[in-house]
């Protein structure tokens, strides 16, 4: 089961001296608790002992050595650092995946930190009581008495920029703090006790074997952390580079590892030569499934325990495999690369060759960088010597990021306003424009991981942990695409580990055929429920634009299958919150395999 959590910080611990018991149906107990602040969680936190309770760790902790170990339990010198610090002893000396609460004895403040991976998900909501911190909604509402609304603006800018996490999120007063930030109390603000930036402003341009082989090690080292947490290991292998390098670590790691890998009838869809060729490589067994149209039904929300609608609905097929998986062979955690491409700077641009150009890069240096940027993304010289001089002439390094409009009104988008901002996207004056980038894609990856349902087995991203990301995060970008390869330094560092056909692999699986076969399947269902829906009502969507896609006659063409399908899980999301607590329909029948449970239509996946 997934390490969850809730807390609460008193604002009158006078006048509140019996804490509120919280429910055994969550499995929880207390773990830590003070005259104004306590926490239950599913698993022992590690206790930050003073002259009294000073604070506690939920979630996973490793100290920075390789191989990482798993920290049980902290002497008082170490915890006096960590409080004495508000915390960035922590983030400087651990890594792991957790949210700390530090109330140093003697003191009035309080301090909730979240560590940098974004591994362990951080909701809070204030009441008349105090703050409540939490793992997931149904804590929060459960135990910390939150009644959900819907925030139509919260929600319009999450549809707007999905990938861009925000704070604020699409129920009424409920705040995400995000990765590496620290909420203070009771003055409720935040920090930035992490930044990318203190890691990606210097460049370790050492010779490439070196950077294959610090980068190899800390990557093993962070896998074979997280894996000497569980007995049995299920990995999501497609063959491609990124789950690749992970079967390779996990193969020398303590825990039994089954990769799995799924398929679709469309050869687009179906990896399952390369999942074979990583799998066999390392002697890992390798399961097949592929996704089934019987096991979508685009009513049930894979996002009801989200604090925003999140994935789409052909996760429920990959959700059941994995289930199936679980409850036959005793799975106590899934694996996968989610975050490698973002890790390992997975850029198709010029930024590369104007960062080499701004580093002082020699001629014969910046032309090599030039032939590698258009061996790896095919363009001529002259373009990307374009795209290369267009970037140089901005003034501001700065990322800059897009939402997508797709379905929403122009009311809807104006409300929204100027409010794409994330700490990460705030780059130094002196940053190169190529690293800007790859910071970037570090903040999009944090708008997926906390799907998982919390009555699962947890996921767990390796490629996210600390020091890998810091490590990779100081290599300069033109090193990243070297021979003319994208993920550069990864593909070296595991060269000798691999077949050739897997490490040289650039092509990606996509269950893009998947999600057309849905809204053809669905197409008169999904009308209706766009038509009456929610969005509608508020305004939120284009009805008419969205008529027209979804009339009978109308051929379907990407991107708007996905955002039909992503607007098809916001309603089903919403209906979830707006009835909570009231009796549902039932799922409608479906086909149930052997050994497999069907989901809950409460609390998304099963």
């Amino acid at each position: 089961m997934a390490f969850r959590y809730v807390a609460v910080v008193y604002s009158d611990p006078d006048r509140l001296p019996v804490f509120p018991p919280c429910p055994e149906t969550h499995n929880l107990t207390r773990v830590f608790q003070t005259r104004r602040c306590a926490a239950w969680a599913t698993h022992p936190g590690i206790t930050l002992e003073q002259d009294g309770p000073g604070g506690v760790i939920l979630g996973n902790l490793f100290r920075r050595t390789t191989p990482a170990h798993a920290v049980k339990a902290l002497d008082r010198s170490s915890a006096d650092r960590i409080t004495g610090s508000g915390g960035s002893d922590l983030i400087h000396s651990y890594w792991g995946g957790y949210a700390a609460l530090l109330s140093p004895t003697g003191g009035e403040r309080t301090h909730i930190l979240r560590d940098p991976s974004g591994a362990l998900p951080c909701y809070y909501v204030t009441t008349a009581d105090g703050t409540w911190i939490a793992s997931d909604i149904e804590l929060l509402v459960s135990v910390g008495g939150l009644v959900p609304q819907i925030d139509s603006t919260g929600l319009a800018r999450h549809l707007f920029a999905a990938d861009l996490r925000s704070p604020r999120t699409a129920l009424m007063g409920v705040r995400e703090l995000l990765a590496g930030q620290c909420l203070h109390l009771p003055e409720r603000q935040t920090t930035e006790l992490w930044s990318p930036w203190s890691h990606a402003m210097g460049l370790d341009d050492r010779p490439r074997d070196q950077l294959a082989e610090d980068l190899k090690r800390a990557l093993e080292g962070c896998v074979c952390g997280w894996a000497g947490l569980f007995q049995h290991v299920l990995l999501s292998l497609s063959g491609g580079l990124d789950s690749s390098v992970l079967a390779c670590a996990l193969g020398r790691s303590p825990a039994r590892t089954t990769c799995l890998t799924l398929s679709t009838a469309d050869p687009d869809g179906d990896e399952r030569t390369y999942a074979r060729l990583a799998a066999t490589s390392q002697n890992l067994e390798l399961l097949e499934a592929t996704h089934n149209l019987s096991d979508i039904d685009i009513e049930q929300s894979t996002s009801a325990h989200l604090p925003r609608p999140a994935q789409y609905p052909f996760a429920q097929s990959a959700n059941r495999v994995k289930w199936a998986a679980s409850r036959e062979m005793g799975i106590d955690a899934y694996f996968s690369g989610v975050g490698g491409d973002n890790v390992f700077c997975h850029l198709r641009s010029a930024s590369p060759l104007v960062d080499r150009y701004r580093a002082k890069g020699s001629l014969p240096d910046l032309w090599a960088t030039l032939a590698d940027i258009c061996r790896m993304t095919g363009c001529s010289y002259g373009e990307a010597l374009r795209h290369a001089a267009k970037r140089q002439l901005r003034p501001s390094p700065r990322y800059a990021w897009h939402g997508v409009a797709g379905f929403l009104s122009r009311a809807a988008i104006d409300e929204i306003g100027d409010t794409l901002y994330h700490p990460w996207l705030e780059a130094p004056t002196q940053a190169l424009p190529g690293k800007a980038a790859h910071v970037a894609h570090l903040t999009r990856i944090q708008g997926t991981i906390d799907g998982f349902p919390r009555h699962w087995p947890p996921d767990i991203t390796p490629l996210l942990s600390q020091p890998l990301v810091e490590l990779c995060l100081g290599i300069p970008t033109w090193r990243w695409c070297e021979a003319g390869r994208d993920r550069s330094v990864a593909r070296r560092a595991f060269k000798t580990d691999l077949p050739e056909a897997v490490i040289h692999r650039t092509s990606k699986g996509t269950p893009n055929v998947f999600a057309f076969e849905i809204v053809e399947r669905n197409r008169e269902r999904l009308r209706a429920v766009l038509r009456e829906g929610y969005l509608a009502r508020e305004g939120l969507i284009d009805s008419d634009a969205v008529e027209r896609v979804l009339a009978p006659a109308h051929v379907l063409t990407a991107p708007d299958h996905i955002l039909l399908l992503g607007l098809s899980e916001a309603e089903v999301w919403i209906a979830h919150w707006q009835t909570y607590g009231q009796p549902t329909k039932p799922p409608r029948e479906v086909i149930t395999r052997q050994n497999e449970t069907p989901p809950d239509s409460r609390a998304g996946p099963p």
